[in-house]
Formats: C-alpha cells, sequence, structure tokens
C-alpha cells in the first residue's frame, strides 16, 4: 500500500485466502469519512499494518511540509509587516492626494474668476481709452454746429458745407455710440429753397449740450429771396 502526497493510498488487493476480499484496487484519502469507513471495515491485521505505516508516513510528511512552512513564517511576518505599512503609507499618499485634488479644484475656480475679472478690466480699460476720442468728438461736434451757424450768419456757405461734413464723418465714425441718440444736437440737410434751388441747412437737437433747442433752415433758401434765407427755429 502506498501513500501519494496529497494523502491518498492505494490499497492492494488483498489475499484470497483471507477470506476478506475487497475491490481489487481503491484509493484513500485520510481525513475523509470513506477513508474512516473503509478503517472500520478492515479485519485482516496485516492489511491494518500496513494502513498504519501508511498513515505514520503520511502524518511524516505533514509534519516535513509544515516545519517548512513555519521554517518560512519568519519572511512571512517580514513581508506581512511590510505590506501593513505600505498600507499606511498608502493611507497618507490618499489624503495627501484628496488633499491636493481639492487644491487643484479650488486653484481651477480662482483662475477661472481671475480670468473673468482680467476680462471685465480689458472691456473697462478699452472703454477708458475710447472715452477721451469720444469726448472729443462731442467737442468737435459743437464745434461743427457752432461753426454752422457762425457761417449762415455771414453766409459763408463753403464753410458751412465743410462744416456739415465734418459732422457727418463723426457722426458716421460713432454711429453705434450715444453720439447719434437724442441725447446731443443733430445737424442734417432738409430740403427746401436752398442756395441756387438746393437743399439749406437745418440744425436742430433735442437739447443736448451743444446745439440743442434750436437750429438754422432754409426756409425758402438762399437766392430765393432775402428775407427768406436761414431762420432761427
Amino acid at each position: 500500500m502506498a501513500s501519494t502526497p496529497n494523502g491518498w493510498i492505494m490499497a492492494p488487493e488483498e489475499d484470497n485466502d483471507t477470506g476478506n476480499s475487497s475491490s481489487s484496487s481503491s484509493s484513500l484519502k485520510f481525513g475523509t469519512p470513506e477513508a474512516l469507513e473503509h478503517v472500520r471495515k478492515l479485519t485482516d491485521v496485516g492489511a491494518m499494518t500496513r494502513l498504519l505505516h501508511e498513515c505514520i508516513a503520511y502524518q511524516r510528511a505533514i509534519d516535513l511540509e509544515l516545519e517548512n512552512v513555519l521554517s518560512q513564517r519568519t519572511d512571512l511576518d517580514k513581508q506581512l509587516s511590510n505590506l501593513q505599512k505600505s498600507a499606511e503609507v498608502l493611507e497618507i499618499v490618499k489624503a495627501d492626494s484628496d488633499y491636493m485634488l481639492y487644491n487643484v479644484h479650488s486653484a481651477c475656480d480662482l483662475a477661472d474668476q481671475i480670468s473673468g475679472k482680467v476680462r471685465e478690466l480689458d472691456l473697462a480699460q478699452s472703454r477708458v481709452n475710447e472715452t477721451p476720442l469720444r469726448i472729443d468728438a462731442i467737442v468737435e461736434r459743437g464745434n461743427c454746429i457752432d461753426g454752422v451757424k457762425k457761417a449762415l450768419e455771414t453766409e459763408d456757405f463753403e464753410s458751412a458745407a465743410k462744416y456739415v461734413q465734418t459732422f457727418l464723418q463723426i457722426d458716421a465714425k460713432y454711429k453705434d455710440s450715444g453720439l447719434r441718440s437724442g441725447g446731443g444736437g443733430g445737424l442734417r440737410l432738409r430740403s427746401g429753397g436752398g442756395y441756387g434751388g438746393g437743399g439749406g441747412y437745418n440744425c436742430s437737437g433735442g437739447g443736448g449740450r451743444y446745439g440743442g433747442g434750436g437750429g438754422f433752415g432754409g426756409g425758402g433758401g438762399y437766392g430765393g429771396g432775402r428775407d427768406s434765407g436761414y431762420v432761427l427755429r
């Protein structure tokens, strides 16, 4: 009867003379109910002795394997200790990673806010830089209106036409601004019996700083009668 590393034993065929015949070949594993049942059914002393020797050999093999495992216990304990230390370090690393992630999110939000503020400041700066130009344009518009008034009073229509042209250029340049709204004076040509049959000049406004409140217009135009030149309305 031979044993295997897994605890199986091979029960050989018993002699026919003993009267305890069994199967020609059977396998047996120690520690199982089948092995216990097989032992209880044995009646031959020789078979029992052989099974006892096999069991002792199997036990010695287990003892050797156990000693081999126990001899590695020190290394296993060291590895387990290292794993525990690594686990503690990993916990610290995880906490630091979470904190870093929070800081990154906070920095990202702060960067977005700063970027928005920078865009607002750029827009405000561009408007501030444009403000003097718009103020100069408003002043120039008022000068054009005053120039048209004076030119019409002296019947200097060439100068008046130049003022009108300058006014229209300024008005076109700032067409999207508030210069063309009702807050300031307007200068427009209106049809009538102007000089040489053309349209006269009309300076009208909505109460603005420059040119507001009145205008000059060609009623009957210059050349349509000395008494119907320009009219203050």
